[in-house]
């Protein structure tokens, strides 16, 4: 067979980018105060979303500013009587994977909010390798057949590692209406920390981060502060931390930590500054899921369990503790990693299933 450089689109259809004809089409900026955003923000000065206060994140280190501009947690949520959602996306560069797809790294997902709690996937916007998405990509879907006037509600997912995203806008049927999606259940966000796993690396989606498999499951807000090779516990992050109001605080701080003293020195630390501020706070305390390094793992591991039990010690009855190494099943351990590091889907599946069943214990 004589080798050809191939456009699989060419090949099968359904590889196709989607065309966005915005003639028939009205675009509002996620940032319409008639849409809810949850998660992230805008920094106007910046002009690009974030997690934290974009000079908080300066201040800490030039990896947490950069990685701070990704939007790993961040949704839009809305309801529309359109037949079609289409997305225009803006951002300074593509951020492109070795390890995760554009569709975990730089996608957004369209899940539509069904009678009685049922979430329906629809899609996944997201750029492909043309040269022409290197800065903006757009793209569309139907969601409903006809124009019939009745509303449907969805959530749309940002992506996990985008840098530096600029604008986005969503469109709708010219004629259309559109406002506020389904509110999330009156409580404070829950509050996750830690690395890229806790950032999302590397799900093929971004509502397949485990923070957002928990928030389909309780329908609770969130605020994700992983930061990819970052989660390091450094004072300025941790004083940050003090300060978010939030209903229950996930640690999952270990992965990032360099050396095993480092972790020694710096793990209790975090718990006890953390619980200064939140004195009846929820703490859940996770270690790392992956076996590299095994040793040093386990010793790790049993730093975090230490933290854990000096707090019940010390008269903590809100402080809980996941022993990663048991999160994922040994018989699914070869099959839940990308790189024997990251989760898949599986190994977030695994681990929102574990911190689930400490949650409904805390959350009423």
């Amino acid at each position: 067979m004589e080798f050809k450089k191939v456009d699989i689109s060419q090949i099968d259809e359904n590889f196709k980018d989607n065309e966005v004809d915005f003639s028939n089409k009205e675009l509002y900026s996620v940032l319409d105060p008639k849409f809810d955003l949850y998660g992230v923000s805008y920094d106007n000065e910046n002009q690009t979303f974030v997690r934290a206060p974009y000079n908080v994140a300066k201040s800490i280190a030039y990896g947490v500013e950069v990685l701070n501009t990704n939007t790993a947690g961040g949704r839009l949520r809305f309801k529309t009587t359109s037949t079609t959602v289409s997305i225009f996306v803006k951002y300074r560069q593509i951020t492109r994977m070795r390890h995760m797809p554009l569709t975990g790294s730089c996608g957004f997902v369209l899940m539509e909010h069904e009678k009685g709690g049922k979430l329906k996937y629809h899609c996944t916007f997201t750029p492909s390798f043309a040269k022409d998405c290197s800065v903006s990509y757009t793209d569309t879907r139907k969601v409903k057949e006809e124009q019939d006037g009745k509303y449907k509600y969805f959530t749309l997912y940002f992506p996990c590692y985008q840098d530096f995203i600029t604008e986005v806008y969503i469109a709708f049927d010219k004629g259309s209406k559109f406002g506020k999606g389904k509110p999330y259940k009156n409580l404070k966000p829950i509050l996750y920390y830690g690395s890229s796993v806790t950032q999302g690396g590397c799900a093929s989606r971004p509502d397949n981060a485990y923070q957002s498999l928990i928030e389909k499951k309780t329908n609770i807000d969130f605020l994700n502060l992983g930061y990819s090779g970052n989660g390091k516990a450094r004072k300025q992050m941790v004083e940050y931390m003090k300060t978010v109001d939030c209903s229950v605080f996930v640690c999952d701080y270990d992965h990032n930590a360099p050396s095993v003293e480092y972790l020694q020195d710096t793990h209790y630390y975090l718990y006890s500054e953390f619980r200064s501020t939140h004195k009846e706070t929820p703490i859940i305390l996770v270690s790392a899921t992956d076996e590299r390094d095994y040793v040093n793992r386990l010793k790790r591991r049993d730093i975090i369990k230490e933290t854990y039990l000096k707090a019940v010690a010390n008269g903590d009855k809100n402080v809980y503790f996941i022993d990663g190494q048991k999160i994922i099943p040994v018989s699914e351990k070869q099959n839940a990693f990308v790189d024997g590091v990251h989760p898949n889907d599986l190994g977030f599946y695994y681990i929102a299933k574990a911190i689930l069943k400490v949650l409904k214990k805390v959350v009423k």
